[in-house]
């Protein structure tokens, strides 16, 4: 990301997508790989381009197992595009022991 940045964390229930579903409007290398049903969260980058979110799960055995989705969207107004945004690829997470 680049330093002082708008993005946003999106984080699904299940499986990223197996292949990314283009936005009109977004760049041609913007591609969604989740379904963000579970929660968006806003992040601000520093002066490196770093941004960081906790996240703290419960101690409760019934996440062992649960899959989450997630992915980067952020906002890039010196894209020619209308809708400027640049995307990561998908992350997917297995909560273990």
């Amino acid at each position: 990301m680049q330093p002082f940045s708008i993005s946003f964390l999106v984080i699904g229930l299940g499986n990223t997508l197996p292949f990314g579903i283009p936005v009109p409007g977004a760049p041609s290398t913007f591609f969604v790989y989740v379904n963000p049903v579970a929660s968006t969260n806003l992040l601000l980058s520093d002066q490196t381009g770093a941004a960081v979110l906790p996240f703290s799960l419960p101690n409760n055995p019934s996440y062992v197992g649960v899959t989450l989705a997630t992915q980067v969207v952020a906002l890039d107004p010196a894209l020619p595009n209308s809708l400027p945004l640049g995307s990561s690829v998908g992350m997917q997470i297995v909560i273990g022991q």
